[in-house]
């Protein structure tokens, strides 16, 4: 068993959206994690759905934290869970995300192979709401490359919260 991956999202009226989100994290080829999710002030079934899952997730013995808040937004949303989180590393997806089989698998190895490195991205598939694929998001190093640098000013990032790993210890 790998080290714990702590998945933080914030949802805010998701409820079309997160069976299949919650769906593709029990899917996962990865299974030491744990769930944080925010419901950032729902007004629709978003609760109950995310209680369902709850219920799955804890029979397998994972550690489902579900908090809520009055909307403010996905930032506010997310640092209210950040305390909570356990893992060694810790990714954010969107609930409106479906994570690919081998999303928390294929990080995890390279931040393990990579200790010297804090944060990782991967590429991702770009869907439309019917599923048709609307081309890959990625960020394509070039010579002299500057994560930091890129992030300040926007320029070759992906801002897709899915595709990114980071060690807890770094955040």
């Amino acid at each position: 068993m790998g080290p714990l991956v702590s998945i933080i999202t914030p949802g805010y009226n998701v409820e079309e959206y997160i069976d299949t989100f919650f769906q593709s994290i029990i899917d996962q080829d990865y299974n030491n994690y744990e769930i944080i999710f925010i419901n950032d002030g729902s007004t629709d079934e978003t609760e109950s759905k995310v209680f369902y899952y709850k219920k799955q997730f804890e029979n397998r013995n994972i550690r489902f934290v579900y908090l809520t808040q009055e909307n403010g937004g996905q930032a506010s949303a997310l640092n209210l869970g950040f305390p909570y989180m356990r893992g060694k590393y810790f990714i954010w997806p969107d609930s409106d995300d479906k994570l690919k089989i081998n999303n928390i698998s294929t990080k995890v190895k390279f931040m393990e192979l990579h200790p010297d490195i804090d944060l990782g991205i991967s590429w991702a598939e770009h869907l439309d709401e019917e599923g048709n694929t609307l081309g890959i998001l990625r960020r394509v190093p070039i010579d002299d490359d500057n994560l930091f640098r890129d992030l300040l000013v926007s320029k070759n990032v992906v801002f897709c919260p899915g595709v990114f790993i980071m060690r807890t210890s770094a955040f």
